[in-house]
């Protein structure tokens, strides 16, 4: 099982793994990301945290990481709130911040092309959230994930309630035996796959 570790004695190792993974699920083919994307998501919606929550938390993908666009408009169509985050920039440590959003109108193309709420979207505290689906560059069989690198979901998750669910979907190819961990690095409780439900205790 993993053991967290400073993050600085993995940082090069860190690196590599999300240089290996990206490479890789940018190699899968147009066809096999978009049926990977949809049964993935599908098992989402379909999950007993999804269903109870009345709260989501979820992200626009982008690249050739799982499509989400499904639990999108799921999330709509059920009357249940949604929420984004949004980059804040303005802040001596960017983070992410909370919106309610209730159509594709309401987003705007934010850093790196990723769409993100407008500025007008109503701010939500995570205390309000009840499911999460947060992205991830890879998975271990311990519940770690790796990010882009920057942090942004550690820092956002660092002071979640235990009620919070907190889930990421991901390709196959994403999901390794053990990854390099921090001490700040964050567990997720559940990571879906097209194939696989894995389920953690943080």
């Amino acid at each position: 099982m993993s053991q967290p570790e400073p993050a600085s004695r993995f940082a090069s190792t860190k690196e590599l793994i999300r240089r290996c993974v990206i490479a890789e699920r940018d190699a899968l083919p147009e066809q096999v990301r978009a049926v990977g994307s949809d049964r993935a998501m599908r098992r989402v919606v379909e999950s007993s945290a999804f269903n109870s929550a009345a709260t989501i938390l979820s992200y626009m993908s982008f690249g050739s990481e799982i499509d989400t666009r499904l639990l999108f408009d799921e999330t709509l169509r059920r009357g249940k709130i949604l929420l984004l985050p949004r980059m804040e920039q303005s802040v001596q440590t960017p983070c992410l911040t909370l919106h309610r959003v209730v159509s594709m109108a309401d987003l705007v193309a934010g850093m790196w092309g990723i769409n993100e709420p407008n500025a007008a979207c109503p701010m939500v505290s995570l205390d309000d959230v009840e499911f999460a689906l947060i992205p991830g560059v890879a998975f271990d069989r311990a519940g770690f994930r790796l990010g882009y690198g920057k942090g942004y979901y550690d820092r956002l998750l660092a002071s979640r309630s235990a009620r919070l669910a907190v889930s990421a979907a991901a390709f196959d190819c994403q999901v390794l035996d053990v990854l390099p961990v921090a001490a700040h690095d964050q567990r997720i409780n559940a990571l879906i796959t097209p194939t696989h439900q894995y389920h953690f205790n943080p």
